[in-house]
């Protein structure tokens, strides 16, 4: 087994983690940092991806970032005993969540995104200022998760704005326009009916008005600040 499988900070007044906690110990699969004096927990902590169970029982945690939700792996989180007031929004995108105590904070609402965490069984959220839904349900583990899951918003779908068919042949259909007949042949001039292979898709005449250069750079940008948003 690995040294740094688990971890157990509990009982050490703990009131920062580095940043770099990811990098230094990254096949860390238990956390435990109950018990001490935290305020946050820094947004590196997604990048822990073997993570398994979260513990953070009695801290002085005022947020959790949303970065958290991002780890795949996540079954476990107490987070109870702390002044939490809200959850992350897309805390719905812990898949692998079984078990969420957030019992003994200041929440005034429970997100019903986790109501897609298809794995969850157990919610406690007693003793907070509940109001969406009512205190009243969140002190009930069964009501709480039957609310959630009923409420859960549907999950979205995108739809495929375009549609430019690859086409074999370089015969235009005849009812075609004359710019969709042009971009047919284009697209299809180095094709033969024989081959096998279809043509890569080309952008049909004005779709934009970036040149070649333009479009490349504005994907490398867009890659560039996804590569910084994860690391």
């Amino acid at each position: 087994m690995n040294l740094y499988e688990k971890v157990d900070g509990s009982f050490n007044n703990i009131s920062h983690i580095s940043t770099n906690v990811a990098l230094r110990i990254p096949h860390l699969t238990h956390l435990n940092l109950s018990y001490n004096s935290l305020t946050e927990i820094p947004p590196s902590i997604a990048l822990l991806f073997h993570l398994e169970e979260l513990l953070l029982r009695e801290n002085k945690l005022i947020k959790l970032p949303e970065e958290m939700c991002l780890l795949p792996k996540l079954r476990m989180v107490d987070i109870s005993y702390n002044k939490l007031q809200s959850l992350p929004r897309s805390i719905g995108n812990l898949h692998s969540l079984e078990r969420l105590n957030a019992s003994h904070n200041s929440l005034t609402s429970i997100p019903v995104s986790l109501g897609l965490c298809q794995k969850l069984v157990v919610i406690l959220a007693s003793n907070n200022n509940c109001v969406n839904p009512p205190q009243q349900v969140c002190n009930s583990s069964t009501e709480l998760l039957l609310y959630v899951k009923s409420n859960a918003p549907e999950i979205l779908i995108f739809k495929k704005l375009n549609n430019f068919p690859r086409i074999r042949s370089n015969v235009a259909r005849s009812q075609l326009d004359e710019n969709v007949s042009s971009y047919v042949k284009t697209l299809t001039q180095t094709s033969t009916p024989s081959s096998r292979a279809k043509t890569p898709l080309l952008l049909p005449p004005n779709a934009t008005q970036c040149s070649p250069e333009d479009l490349r750079d504005k994907i490398i940008g867009k890659m560039n600040e996804m590569l910084i948003f994860f690391f």
